[in-house]
């Protein structure tokens, strides 16, 4: 058994040798090199049989023919050793270099836009690693990251306190972005402490995240504050009685509120509802639901621009209150309204839920159904006030697999004002014979599908054949199908042959 030096002594003296051998071909290689300093190309003319890259010449031509292989494979023996050291040594180079290149160019970078370039990074991200990497940097990075109070100004519980006072003496008076954590009952002291010596400043605080979980006292509400002049964006996670800790609050700033599980109650006064512009609500694991708070909640937010709600694993809802709840003349009209549907939803939860959106319409409708169930149910209904999804941009996300003429049948046939459809990410079944020459679409005048895996060319021959061709509409632009695999290029340009350029393609 070999001792470990004499495995490592061999291994060097391999490695020495397999040196050895890729520098045997040096000098023909230097030769070659010199031919074709010289000639040029015409060096490596096979055709040539006066002269080799040896000093030898040989009458026999068997025998010259193979001198030659053996130069040029020597040769290539040392090309490949000299390329690969070379190439090794290159990157060696490249590594060094960076660093003194980067220096070099931040050297001569002013102090002024160095200051721009902090901001733009520190408004790119949401924590404050940024500020803390940057000022660790060097001596200059430092001085004018202290000189910018803007980057001083999120504040966490989860960090230490020392921290804490270090960043709030810089913050100067800027606004400051509170997160109030507390998921486990070990951290209530922490989060005491952390809200003596932030809580003072709550008449600077524009941000605040406050994420709690059940049997974890509520240490917010036992500060007592009241007062947030500056506060304009919230987002609130808690799992026991959320809400209720906001209705006391001032807060006429207040436009973005983002909740996980956040409830409102029905008897309590929330006045900042109404100032609201965009809300993004999520909810999770609900046996029962409580539809009729959440809506009369949303009713009360009649200036909100923008409604993403989210719903995941929600049982039968079961709501007394939902026939007496007090539905709007007129519906709700705003920018955007976002609803995704996940996991294991139950019917009744989806009827109740899209009686209550009918009385929402927006010029941007985005609806995700990644349920267990198909989307019909919630696309179609009798019990509507006004019509739903109504929008003039329709978009659907369909994880399973749908019939897609009865989709396009029940869209244009709740809202003849849609302008434009938007399919992503959704999967069609092969039924592509039903017409939809009977269905109205006035203001029809796009159809889009990306990245739709499911989707046949049965499909775009039919849709082609309703809105470009049978119809002779012209002023119908477009129908534009992006990353749908099952669609060949053949197809499509026989097909535009037809319909023109108003059929779009692209990989």
């Amino acid at each position: 058994m070999n001792a470990p030096g004499d495995s490592r002594a061999t291994r060097i003296h391999q490695q020495h040798a397999a040196e050895d051998l890729n520098m045997s071909g040096v000098d023909q290689l230097l030769n070659l090199l010199a031919l074709v300093k010289n000639d040029g190309m015409a060096a490596f003319d096979e055709d040539d049989t006066q002269r080799s890259v040896s000093d030898e010449l040989h009458q026999d031509l068997l025998h010259t023919f193979r001198q030659y292989l053996d130069d040029a494979t020597l040769c290539m023996v040392a090309l490949v050793g000299v390329k690969t050291r070379l190439a090794k040594k290159i990157r060696r180079l490249k590594r060094r270099i960076a660093p003194l290149a980067l220096e070099h160019a931040i050297q001569k970078i002013p102090d002024d836009v160095l200051a721009h370039i902090f901001e733009s990074g520190h408004q790119m991200t949401d924590n404050s690693l940024f500020t803390l990497r940057m000022s660790h940097v060097c001596r200059r990075f430092r001085q004018i990251s202290l000189g910018m109070p803007t980057l001083w100004t999120r504040l966490a519980s989860q960090h230490p306190i020392d921290r804490t006072k270090t960043w709030l003496s810089r913050s100067s008076n800027q606004d400051l972005q509170v997160d109030v954590c507390v998921f486990a009952p070990q951290m209530t002291a922490q989060v005491q402490s952390f809200l003596k010596l932030v809580g003072p400043h709550s008449d600077r605080w524009s941000r605040l995240s406050y994420f709690t979980i059940p049997r974890v006292r509520d240490v917010m509400r036992e500060f007592g504050f009241t007062n947030f002049p500056r506060l304009r964006y919230i987002a609130h996670q808690c799992l026991f009685q959320p809400g209720t800790f906001l209705y006391k609050w001032k807060m006429p700033l207040l436009k973005q509120f983002d909740g996980f599980c956040s409830e409102f109650p029905k008897h309590a006064s929330l006045p900042y509802l109404s100032q609201l512009t965009r809300m993004e609500l999520t909810f999770s694991s609900y046996d029962i639901f409580n539809m009729s708070s959440l809506f009369r909640a949303l009713f009360k937010a009649k200036n909100r621009q923008h409604l993403s709600l989210e719903f995941q694993d929600c049982g039968d809802e079961e709501d007394e209150d939902l026939p007496s709840l007090e539905f709007p003349n007129t519906p709700f009209h705003m920018e955007s309204l976002k609803v995704i549907l996940k996991g294991s939803i139950a019917i009744g939860f989806v009827r109740s839920l899209r009686l209550c959106l009918s009385c929402f319409t927006a010029s941007v409708v985005d609806l995700s159904f990644l349920t267990n169930g198909d989307p019909y149910d919630f696309l179609e209904g009798e019990e509507d006030h006004y019509a739903f999804p109504h929008g003039s941009t329709i978009r659907l996300r369909m994880r399973n697999q749908c019939r897609l003429p009865k989709v396009l049948r029940l869209l244009l046939t709740n809202c003849e004002t849609i302008q434009s459809i938007e399919f992503e990410m959704s999967a069609f079944d092969d039924d592509a014979g039903l017409s939809l020459n009977s269905v109205p679409y006035p203001s029809l005048r796009h159809i889009r599908f990306h990245n739709c895996v499911m989707f046949e060319e049965e499909h775009v021959e039919m849709l082609a054949r309703t809105f470009l061709i049978d119809t002779g509409d012209n002023d119908f632009p477009s129908l534009i199908i992006i990353s749908c695999n099952k669609i060949s290029e053949d197809f499509i340009l026989n097909l535009q042959d037809e319909v023109g350029g108003r059929l779009v393609w692209s990989v």
